[in-house]
């Protein structure tokens, strides 16, 4: 089995520094495996067809088309089922129309699909008419979507139940102390209740101190309401 050594990076960008064992069929296979994808990498070529591929089988999944360059129509009946190839009719749809159509999201996994295939057939088009810079500025663009759906799929999820996590605890917090206009309100009547004191010729310390005792709250409680009321 590959063996973790240790981690090099911080954080979402920790990585494991992995090592195999030569005697080890499976390891063997691991590390023809890793060399393989490292070399697809150096080949635009071979990447975009790793890409394509993957892609391809996303949509596949969901009875989505993959073919760029075909035109489709859409069925009568369910608006999600598969579209139809039909390349020579008056009303059938583009590739990128027959995605609109469907309302498939643009973030979604068969959006980020189709969006890469669509941006590769770019790519090679600008290949094929040999404008390097903008096949270079187009492959650029095609990595960073392939590591937004990437971040999208590792991360999000975390993310989200992060966000409901403070969520609850706003909620929690404002079940307990109250919403804004509460502790706003609550804050008056303490302001009111000092200035009372103050008005009978109470110190201003022990004002304080009344006006806690008397609400059951802390006297930074007290303070604090009033140096607000005071800006």
């Amino acid at each position: 089995m590959p063996q973790y050594r240790n981690t090099v990076g911080t954080g979402i960008t920790e990585h494991a520094v992995v090592t195999f064992d030569h005697d080890d069929r499976d390891d063997v296979e691991a590390m023809v495996e890793a060399a393989s994808f490292t070399l697809d990498r150096t080949n635009f070529q071979r990447l975009s067809s790793r890409i394509s591929n993957l892609a391809g089988t996303i949509l596949d999944a969901v009875g989505l088309p993959t073919n760029v360059h075909g035109h489709y129509l859409l069925p009568e009946t369910d608006g999600q089922a598969e579209a139809t190839a039909k390349t020579a009719a008056d009303n059938a749809l583009t590739f990128p129309a027959m995605l609109a159509a469907l309302d498939v999201p643009r973030d979604s996994p068969e959006g980020y699909a189709a969006r890469a295939l669509m941006q590769i057939d770019e790519i090679n088009n600008a290949l094929t008419a040999s404008d390097v810079d903008e096949a270079l500025a187009m492959a650029f663009a095609l990595g960073e979507l392939v590591n937004e759906a990437a971040m999208k799929a590792v991360w999000e999820p975390d993310a989200l139940r992060g966000e409901k996590v403070l969520a609850s605890a706003r909620d929690g917090h404002a079940m307990v102390h109250g919403n804004e206009e509460e502790k706003a309100a609550r804050r008056a009547t303490h302001v009111q209740a000092f200035e009372e004191e103050i008005a009978k010729g109470v110190p201003r310390m022990v004002a304080y101190e009344n006006v806690a005792r008397g609400f059951k709250v802390g006297v930074r409680s007290v303070q604090r309401a009033v140096s607000l009321a005071s800006k």
